[in-house]
């Protein structure tokens, strides 16, 4: 999910609140980074990455429903970690539209996984 923070929000309440809109789901956050520059020199866009930890069987996470506004379309997609990578790289051949931070955390998990066995 990604959005931007509302007037009195922090960064972590923004983060939880777009978890909730657009997946219908709810966690904890485990961590998060410093702010991150997307275009540096070019744009003083920035975002921060939350991470939020899902029980996928909790009972508020059960029957989750997206609150998305009448603009917003995502499709969301429970994809396991150890293979995700290879799933972003087959919903990409379906016309999928993948979010670059999300390859790229992606891609790191790939790597990762790749020079652990040298």
């Amino acid at each position: 999910p990604a959005g931007l923070i509302d007037g009195g929000e922090t960064f972590q309440e923004a983060a939880m609140r777009e978890l909730k809109e657009e997946t219908g789901l709810v966690g904890t956050i485990s961590g998060h980074t410093g702010v991150q520059y997307l275009s540096p020199g070019l744009t003083n866009e920035c975002v921060r990455t939350v991470n939020i930890q899902v029980d996928l069987d909790a009972n508020e996470n059960v029957a989750s429903q997206q609150s998305l506004n009448d603009a917003a379309f995502i499709e969301v997609e429970l994809l396991p970690l150890n293979s995700l990578y290879s799933s972003l790289q087959e919903l990409e051949t379906h016309g999928f539209g993948i979010k670059a931070m999300l390859y790229s955390f992606a891609q790191g998990l790939e790597m990762r996984s790749e020079f652990s066995k040298r």
